[in-house]
């Protein structure tokens, strides 16, 4: 409870000179905002567009995270609801049934790219303990029907899809995500309080549990 009023105050010291209406500047269709760590490589961006539509990036040395999705404000709160959810990854799922063999296989798991997913898990016909991986050949039956799948990542997984049964020819997937798996973040949503040239997310240290911002400065 100490900790909600930590976040409502918080919430309310920033945004009491806040101009509530975000500055969307660059031609009036986007704004980008931006969070440097001094010291460090750490940099973060949060491009916001005039259409709803948001993208995320955290960046340093190594490597660049994403996420993208739609923006909403209600008063001095800005939610960014993140596209890809752990628990609800986009699947696309297509069957090519056969009458010359009585066996079936669900192929390699690609991204919309056509690369391979090779640490996709497959569980199928409602079952959460039996799986198989394709990437290791291992999805091969004979005289098995397959009437729900369910693609599982370290990252997160699909819901249930329903299929019609089928019990020989192929089945294929595709996860159409537009970067690699592992360069999203998976976050849920980002709450951010919008002052006249500024955002500041906030967020609960994993670790503390303490109350956090980090300021986006506009950047022009």
């Amino acid at each position: 409870m100490k900790q909600f009023w930590s976040i409502i105050f918080l919430a309310a010291c920033i945004s009491s000179c806040a101009q509530k209406a975000l500055n969307i500047s660059k031609n009036g269709k986007e704004s980008l905002y931006r969070f440097e760590l001094p010291g460090t490589m750490l940099v973060k961006t949060v491009l916001l567009r005039e259409d709803g539509s948001f993208e995320y990036k955290s960046l340093d040395d190594k490597t660049t995270l994403y996420a993208s999705g739609r923006w909403i404000q209600k008063a001095d709160t800005l939610v960014l609801s993140n596209e890809i959810n752990k628990k609800d990854f986009p699947a696309t799922v297509s069957t090519k049934p056969t009458l010359k063999s009585d066996s079936l296989k669900i192929n390699w798991v690609r991204s919309s790219t056509n690369d391979i997913l090779e640490d996709a898990v497959i569980h199928f016909n409602n079952d959460t303990i039996k799986s198989c991986m394709p990437a290791f050949d291992e999805c091969k039956f004979s005289g098995q029907t397959v009437f729900s799948l369910k693609v599982v990542f370290p990252q997160g997984e699909s819901k249930w899809v329903k299929l019609e049964p089928i019990s020989s020819g192929e089945i294929n997937i595709t996860v159409p995500l537009a970067i690699e798996m592992n360069k999203y973040i998976f976050d849920e949503n980002f709450k951010f309080v919008v002052t006249k040239n500024s955002i500041y997310e906030i967020s609960k240290d994993s670790l503390t549990g303490k109350v956090k911002k980090i300021e986006f400065k506009l950047y022009e």
